[in-house]
């Protein structure tokens, strides 16, 4: 399905994989910049969303970001975009979907407390979701795992 107007065009694209569904919403910015919004289905069913950027020419290879505890905010897909900028397919999964959609929390004592929280009850299945995060980039080639804060424990435990 494809979608056009002034300042951008999306295509929503449905992928299997080897690690569940994929949904891709694209689009490009007026300064040809590549972002996708992108739904992954894990094979057990579970639903959760990821920042997607990816490079502007053929990747070196594939990189999944993970989070802190205050989830995919604007650092963390600034973290994304520059390693795309740098030449990778970077991924953020949006770890505390299987919880809460659309977590992005302050850096204040509020924040810090739902957020160790909400990684209480979902560190267990991140793996999960992790590994079809992983799944996804494996098309640019290599794939590594880096994270924040909590997302450094986890890219340990991925490894």
């Amino acid at each position: 399905i494809w979608f056009a107007n002034i300042t951008s065009i999306v295509s929503i694209i449905p992928i299997t994989g080897r690690n569940g569904y994929i949904f891709i919403f694209w689009f490009i910015n007026p300064t040809f910049c590549i972002y996708f919004l992108i739904k992954l289905f894990t094979i057990i069913v579970k639903q959760f969303s990821a920042f997607l950027a990816q490079p502007a020419e053929k990747p070196k290879a594939g990189l999944v970001i993970l989070q802190e505890i205050f989830g995919v905010n604007t650092h963390i897909q600034e973290v994304t975009d520059l390693f795309s900028k740098k030449g990778y397919l970077a991924i953020a999964p949006s770890l505390f979907d299987r919880i809460e959609k659309n977590v992005q929390l302050s850096y204040d004592e509020k924040g810090v407390s739902k957020g160790r929280k909400l990684k209480d009850l979902c560190n267990d299945k991140a793996l999960i979701d992790i590994e079809a995060s992983v799944s996804l980039v494996s098309s640019a080639g290599k794939v590594g795992v880096i994270g924040y804060c909590w997302g450094g424990s986890l890219a340990w435990r991925v490894s």
